[in-house]
């Protein structure tokens, strides 16, 4: 919600700062995933306890929903694949930072 109401910026694409915090999120995950001495419980409870909640899945569906309402195919199907592409970039470039960095 902070990252929502104090970071309003516009660019040329649909980009909302909820996508943003998507990115962010998936960059943490590369980051935890590369880290391999952290147990599978402990994983499980920040992949999908923290970063599962700090997310938000469910208003990237909603801004899909939105413009599949509105009949705007071409939007919708770029926005998809933007946020697809760009959250696993975000969470291939953590896990390659930290492979580089720490090992």
């Amino acid at each position: 919600m902070f990252l929502q109401n104090n970071f309003k910026f516009e660019t040329g694409f649909y980009i909302q700062n909820t996508t943003l915090v998507n990115f962010l999120a998936s960059f943490f995950l590369g980051i935890f995933l590369a880290f391999n001495q952290i147990n599978n419980y402990l994983f499980l409870l920040i992949y999908a306890g923290f970063l599962g909640s700090f997310s938000t899945f469910s208003s990237f569906i909603y801004h899909l929903f939105i413009l599949f309402k509105q009949r705007k195919y071409t939007k919708l199907f770029f926005h998809y694949l933007e946020v697809i592409c760009i959250s696993f970039l975000s969470f291939y470039f953590g896990k390659y930072l930290v492979e580089i960095f720490f090992q």
